[in-house]
């Protein structure tokens, strides 16, 4: 609640409206107002030192005489004719402090009225009979006493008007400090209300929200707070069931983690054996790669031979040919020779019959005859059997040829089969080769697929103890989670969450 906008001085129109004629009315009186003013005062005051529900607001002699004084001065500025900021500011004053010490206006206007009159009978007694004013007319003495009234008046309006509207602004402020109070108390209650909610959150039961009345400022504060503490609780009640899903699946990693590791840790052995073994089948392939070249050097050595022995083989066939035409030749001069024979053996026996013919004179041409017959048959029987071993020979060498042509195309194909045997020792070399440079990046490969099984081994033991101590956590959070007290609702959310399927387990 906002108090009420007051004017800066009750009452200040008034003066404004005062007209010209009216102040120097009032100013031809200011010698006079100087010199009752404080007769009147001190009647004034002895009135009120003297009635007790008027003395009792002047604590003290002094207290009244320091009020007195303010009167005075007042009222010398009144006669001056000063009735601006000052006067107006020393007008609001009086009200502010009469309402401020609780003087009504009843005994304010009573004063006033004493006040007024001993001063009113004061001027009289001055200015009559006796003309002490400059024109001595009785117009101009009513017209001072008319002015001296009016801003009388004027003086006791406007500190009646700020002593009111003190009071209409200590009213709004009181309502305002009340309205303050009644919300202090309110707000002091709605937060005795959330502390108390506060504290038994705190302690972990969310399960009795705030049900206390509260003003109706806070009660958005009271709904918001159980709202909040709702959605706690059911936030805890979903933390507690994925706690649970979490400790299920940690003790479930944890066992796939141990299933895991043995299993690395036998293929890391497996593998450690098959690199061994590859490694042995890499050095055998080697080996077979070198003899394999050794054998292709071997057989391209034999080939070369068995092309030169072909050569040879050749070469004899020829000589072999030369020579079954030098028997055909021998032959030949054999038969002339066998011939001859014939023909000397013809001679000899046609000489033998004319040795016989001659007789005694023949005997010894018959026995020369008989010799040349007997030379004839030796040679011709050395001829045939010349005839018949050169006839054995030829026929030797004709089967020589035919065998020295045979085992030529033997050569042959064997240097035919020499250089396939070759051309497939060298694909065999050449595979040899490959396999080897294949085995070899083979047992690389196993090389690094075992330091990674390792790795993996090492990695598999750091989730496996990580699943432990995930687990564990899991059981801590689920024990934390068993402290806290939870509405029936939120009891009923968890206890109708289906159980966490287990994690299949590999074979």
């Amino acid at each position: 609640m906002t108090s009420p906008t007051v004017s800066p001085t009750a009452g200040s129109h008034l003066v404004t409206d005062l007209d010209p004629e009216a102040r120097r009315a009032l100013k031809r009186i200011q010698p006079m107002l100087e010199e009752i003013l404080q007769p009147a005062l001190d009647e004034f005051y002895g009135v009120v030192a003297n009635q007790p529900e008027m003395s009792r607001f002047f604590p003290s002699a002094n207290h009244m005489a320091s009020a007195k004084s303010k009167q005075k001065e007042h009222w010398q500025g009144v006669a001056a004719g000063d009735l601006g900021p000052a006067y107006l500011a020393r007008a609001r004053m009086i009200g502010e402090t009469h309402a401020r010490i609780g003087l009504e206006p009843k005994y304010y206007i009573s004063g006033y009225g004493h006040l007024l009159g001993s001063m009113v009978r004061r001027i009289v007694h001055k200015v009559w009979p006796h003309s002490l004013l400059k024109r001595g007319s009785a117009d101009e003495a009513a017209a001072s006493l008319e002015a001296l009234v009016r801003i009388a008046l004027i003086d006791m309006e406007m500190a009646v008007s700020n002593y009111l509207e003190t009071l209409a602004r200590r009213s709004a402020e009181q309502s305002v400090e009340d309205e303050k109070k009644r919300a202090g108390e309110a707000r002091a209650q709605a937060m005795r209300e959330v502390a108390n909610g506060l504290q038994r959150l705190a302690s972990g039961d969310l399960s009795v929200p705030i049900t206390a009345e509260f003003a109706p400022e806070f009660h958005q504060i009271r709904d918001d707070f159980n709202n909040a503490m709702l959605a706690f609780a059911e936030m805890v009640s979903t933390v507690s069931t994925s706690a649970h899903t979490l400790e299920t699946s940690a003790k479930e990693i944890a066992t796939a983690s141990r299933d895991l590791a043995g299993r690395t840790e036998r293929q890391a052995a497996n593998l450690e054996e098959s690199a061994a073994a590859l490694h042995e089948l890499t050095d055998g392939v080697r080996t077979a790669s070198k003899r394999a070249h050794h054998a292709a050097s071997t057989v391209t050595a034999s080939t070369n031979e068995a092309e030169a022995a072909e050569t040879v083989m050749h070469r004899a066939v020829t000589a072999m040919g030369e020579i079954e035409k030098s028997s055909q030749e021998i032959g030949k001069i054999i038969g002339v020779i066998d011939e001859i024979a014939f023909q000397t053996n013809l001679l000899a026996l046609n000489a033998g019959v004319e040795a016989a013919r001659a007789g005694e004179a023949g005997k010894g041409f018959a026995v020369v005859a008989q010799e040349v017959r007997a030379l004839a048959q030796r040679s011709a029987d050395a001829a045939k059997e010349i005839k018949g071993l050169i006839s054995k020979s030829s026929s030797q060498i004709h089967a020589g040829v035919g065998l020295v042509t045979e085992t030529g195309d033997a050569l042959q194909k064997i240097v035919r089969r020499s250089n396939d045997i070759r051309q497939e020792v060298a694909a065999i070399a050449e595979t040899a080769d490959n396999q080897a440079n294949s085995v070899s990046e083979v047992n690389n490969a196993i090389g690094q697929i075992d330091q990674t099984t390792q790795q993996n081994a090492a990695m598999v033991e750091q989730a496996t103890a990580v699943a432990h101590t995930l687990n564990d956590e899991a059981g801590n959070l689920l024990a934390l989670m068993s402290a806290i007290r939870l509405p029936a609702s939120c009891s009923a959310q968890k206890s109708s969450v289906g159980k966490v399927t287990p994690m299949r387990r590999a074979g």
